[in-house]
């Protein structure tokens, strides 16, 4: 599964017209890219002013708040984008993660497998489910959804890079390092978990290191765009801006011609 973290700076980075909800989602999206969440919750709040019915932008502030540790308000805003949007699986989801949080574990075990039912056979549902289920000390139902997690990847190195990719979702990077590195023995011509390394790197704001994955993961699939725009992204936060540019550029090279309108704002 190939995961970006980072979405075009929009309008953050060209001018824009009269904004409407959907610019202020786009530039607060940008914003939290760039670690800047308080400007990002300004523009979803913005967004919700405009539309109170926006469930995106209800998702999104609830994501920046259960970052900056308000895990209260974040499943506020899970619930009520929830309420405007009983289907929205990846919602469920996030509002598990937030309870799994606060240590509650019989909630977040209710809103795992109300993802399994939106979408049955989700890897990350199940797997987090089994975790929530062992700490309630339900060893059935943690065995049987860890076992059926891990069956939807016959190949033993993408079951790691997966669970590494479920205990990065609960901020346990530790943990997700350990499954990347272990996916990487098993099969280091993967370019997946040394990108995805690379974004627990980023996390823990070791840029370095997160330049290095992300140039690994390069090396091993030219074209790994995402790869690109990370690395750049993890360059400016270095102060490497004539390297970011040239890593976006490459983006735009590859397919993404909004790409081209960030290095011509952003890039002198």
């Amino acid at each position: 599964m190939k995961r970006a973290v980072i979405v075009f700076l929009g309008c953050l980075l060209f001018s824009c017209g009269s904004k409407n909800a959907e610019a202020y989602l786009t530039d607060g999206n940008a914003k939290t890219d760039l670690e800047n969440y308080v400007g990002a919750v300004e523009d979803y709040n913005k967004a919700i002013e405009i539309n109170p019915q926006f469930v995106e932008a209800y998702y999104k502030r609830g994501n920046i708040k259960k970052e900056l540790q308000d895990i209260k308000g974040a499943i506020a805003d899970y619930t009520k984008a929830i309420e405007i949007n009983t289907n929205y699986s990846e919602v469920y989801y996030s509002r598990g993660l937030a309870k799994c949080n606060l240590a509650d574990y019989k909630g977040a075990v209710a809103d795992f497998s109300k993802v399994l039912e939106i979408k049955p056979g989700n890897f990350y549902a199940h797997y987090n489910r089994g975790f929530a289920y062992g700490k309630l000390n339900n060893r059935k139902g943690e065995v049987e959804d860890s076992a059926k997690a891990m069956s939807f990847y016959p190949k033993l190195n993408d079951a790691y890079n997966n669970s590494g990719i479920a205990k990065d979702d609960r901020k346990d990077h530790a943990g997700a390092m350990e499954d990347y590195n272990k996916a990487i023995q098993l099969d280091s011509s993967d370019a997946e978990p040394y990108y995805n390394r690379g974004i627990v790197n980023d996390e823990l704001k070791n840029y370095k290191a997160a330049i290095e994955d992300y140039s690994k993961a390069i090396e091993l699939d030219p074209k790994f765009a995402n790869a690109y725009y990370n690395r750049g992204i993890a360059k400016h936060r270095l102060g490497d801006d004539k390297g970011a540019c040239l890593d976006w550029t490459k983006v735009g090279e590859l397919g993404d011609s909004g790409a081209y309108e960030a290095v011509k704002k952003y890039c002198k």
